[in-house]
């Protein structure tokens, strides 16, 4: 990843072509423009600022970690709910039912249905 805050010109455009090279790149946005007639500008500590745009890179980065632990944790709750289902519906074919049944999972809810005739 590359922070740059710089006074120098740079070309908009061979910028934005090196970012749509890259597979990691989902979507690209700029804004080029003037407000009430008078040049946007930028005042800042290039040093400053470029920490705390490192910083916001390094807390979106942490929670994308976090979102993915979750759902990996999800997953595997689905599969346990999944495979408890299974044990249920199983255990109340025999023990409920002299006609099998037909058991329909859907991750995480066992549905029992009657035998179609």
């Amino acid at each position: 990843m590359k922070i740059a805050v710089q006074r120098e010109d740079f070309d908009a455009g061979a910028e934005l072509r090196a970012l749509s090279r890259d597979p990691k790149v989902g979507a690209v946005a700029s804004f080029v423009g003037v407000v009430r007639e008078v040049p946007m500008t930028l005042e800042h500590y290039a040093g400053m600022t470029e920490r705390e745009i490192g910083k916001i890179v390094e807390d979106v980065s942490d929670a994308a970690h976090q979102l993915q632990a979750t759902a990996g944790t999800m997953s595997a709750s689905a599969q346990q709910t999944s495979q408890q289902a299974t044990a249920v519906a199983a255990g109340a074919m025999t023990s409920t039912s002299r006609a099998p049944a037909t058991i329909r999972l859907n991750t995480s809810r066992a549905r029992l249905s009657p035998p179609s005739r």
